[in-house]
């Protein structure tokens, strides 16, 4: 933000309310545990790479934050994690968000604080996962933003952890921390240990991990998600063993010629992994993928990559919502699959 390599805080302006929300957030995510010091983060095993987008008062610009985002792809960031967010979309930030996530990099972001449908930016990307609040009665906590894009909440009130301050820099710690600034460092941590547990898993399987095996909260037997709470609570322990338990009905149904980002033009793929397999879910599962309906005239394609959706609807396409898919992982052993045409079985427009 100050266009220098230091991301102390306070340096600009030691008192400045944006000081504390870097400690904050990366205590939540990594602080180290076991050391009998302060907290202990969701994965203390993650390296941090911390990148100050805001001011020391907490403002900025959308370039500052697009900048970022680049800065943290050509480092190797695996997860990047914005708890952040404006009113507005962006153009500059969300082309910054697409090329972070077609090189294979998950973009998670804060859904925003003030409690009404109006998902704060960009976090209100269909593509990037938004985070919203829990809170200790387990419900959506009051103040947290929901809406068509919310994907999961997490723990956000009442919290302690990690702080700074001008006379103490090193060892200084806050209670009573609220926000879904703070839930959004939480789903960022929890998807960097299912990375570092899975590392041949593709982003796209990562996050269907994190949304296929969450604590349901209120969501209904046949509902996949709500517009209030997406679709539950992180479920740290599910996520992390789903891996390890083979899913073997005794049929699958794949859905045939559902692109995975690599549909619209033949010569770009919007996501790096194109094979990953799509299945309707079973009785015990759900869904966290979204799978598009995409027609124009008398083409039409399926898509599961919101990116490729984005570029769809500028080229003169109309996307509809299709249905929602489970994925695939190399330990699930269906005994026999049914490959479902989905043109064939949904459609009699023409395939692109």
């Amino acid at each position: 933000m100050n266009f220098d390599s230091s991301v102390q805080a306070g340096d600009i302006n030691p008192y400045g309310q944006g000081t504390k929300h870097g400690s904050y957030v990366t205590g939540a995510a990594a602080a180290t545990g076991n050391n009998g010091v302060g907290i202990a983060g969701v994965n203390w095993q993650t390296k941090i790479l911390p990148i100050q987008a805001l001011s020391d008062d907490g403002s900025g610009t959308s370039i500052s934050v697009a900048r970022g985002i680049r800065y943290a792809v050509a480092q190797g960031a695996d997860v990047i994690s914005m708890s952040l967010g404006g009113s507005y979309p962006d153009s500059y930030t969300r082309q910054a968000i697409k090329e972070a996530i077609a090189a294979g990099v998950i973009v998670v972001a804060a859904s925003g604080n003030d409690g009404c449908d109006c998902i704060s930016y960009p976090a209100n990307y269909p593509e990037v996962v938004a985070v919203g609040a829990l809170n200790q009665s387990n419900d959506r906590a009051s103040f947290s933003s929901y809406g068509e894009n919310l994907d999961i909440l997490a723990p956000g009130t009442n919290l302690y952890t990690a702080s700074w301050s001008a006379n103490n820099p090193t060892s200084h710690y806050a209670s009573g921390i609220a926000g879904t600034s703070l839930a959004t460092p939480i789903v960022s941590g929890l998807l960097t240990s299912l990375i570092g547990d899975y590392p041949d898993l593709s982003p796209r399987q990562i996050i269907a991990l994190l949304g296929e095996n969450t604590d349901r909260l209120s969501l209904a037997e046949n509902q996949s998600w709500l517009p209030t709470i997406g679709h539950g609570t992180v479920d740290g322990y599910k996520a992390i063993t789903r891996p390890l338990q083979s899913h073997t009905p005794e049929i699958r149904y794949d859905f045939a010629s559902v692109s995975n980002g690599n549909a619209l033009y033949s010569n770009t793929s919007f996501e790096p992994d194109t094979t990953i397999r799509l299945h309707t879910c079973s009785e015990e599962q759900h869904g966290s993928t979204k799978i598009y309906r995409l027609v124009k005239s008398s083409d039409e394609f399926y898509s599961a990559s919101e990116t490729e959706v984005y570029h769809a609807e500028n080229a003169g396409y109309t996307a509809e919502f299709f249905t929602y898919g489970c994925i695939s992982l190399p330990i699930d052993a269906p005994e026999s699959i049914r490959i479902l045409q989905t043109h064939a079985e949904f459609s009699s427009r023409k395939k692109v």
